[in-house]
């Protein structure tokens, strides 16, 4: 008889070798002097184990793959930076950007959801006004890190922004993943797997609260 496949166990050996890997990168930044981006992989490293460490031996809530996802845009943007993929490929630049807006949108959509249910307002749980709030939030979010940009180029001396038009489309690449989440949002509502994953979420908050 063939065992079932162990996927808390996939999860986690995938996201032990991302670490590695954010490792490697961190020794390329050294062996090519690239401190800026050094600094970053270090602390990316850093909330890596941390998270990891305070997940699995203390409130074991955020479940891996979603770890797995945030710690993977991160290193997306590592490796844009590193390897200055922006000026050479543009396309990877923007599903970075697209990525990473993806995840946090998902994230927005996930914390909304438990924020109304755990303070009783099950009435402002609705389709529309979680879209709205996510698309809203997640463009926010995509002017945060372009001024973040702005400010280690100005600081760093970075190619983070080579233009006008590139942070445009950063931005496009933002909202474009937030109304992408939206959209998914509403299959995820109505047939409720964010109710599925709110309850779960919810009831470990709960016991760790107690």
């Amino acid at each position: 008889m063939i065992k079932p496949i162990n996927k808390t166990r996939i999860t986690v050996i995938l996201y032990l070798s991302l670490i590695f890997f954010n490792i490697y990168l961190i020794i390329y930044a050294i062996n090519e002097k690239n401190y800026p981006w050094m600094i970053w992989g270090s602390v990316i490293l850093i909330i890596s184990f941390s998270s990891w460490i305070i997940n699995k031996y203390y409130t074991k809530i955020i479940p891996y793959s979603l770890e797995f996802l945030i710690i993977s845009a991160f290193i997306f943007h590592l490796i844009h930076g590193l390897y200055d993929f922006g000026r050479y490929h543009f396309i990877f630049n923007k599903f970075t950007h697209f990525y990473s807006s993806m995840i946090f949108a998902f994230i927005i959509l996930i914390s909304l959801s438990i924020f109304y249910e755990l303070n009783g307002n099950v009435e402002a749980f609705t389709y529309y006004k979680i879209s709205f709030d996510v698309i809203v939030i997640t463009m926010a979010f995509g002017v945060i890190w372009e001024f973040l940009e702005w400010i280690s180029d100005m600081l760093f001396d970075l190619n983070s922004q080579p233009g006008l038009n590139d942070t445009m489309f950063d931005l496009l690449a933002d909202t474009l993943g937030g109304i992408f989440i939206a959209l998914i949002g509403f299959f995820l509502i109505k047939n409720g797997y964010v109710k599925k994953i709110t309850n779960e979420l919810n009831e470990k908050i709960r016991k760790r609260l107690q």
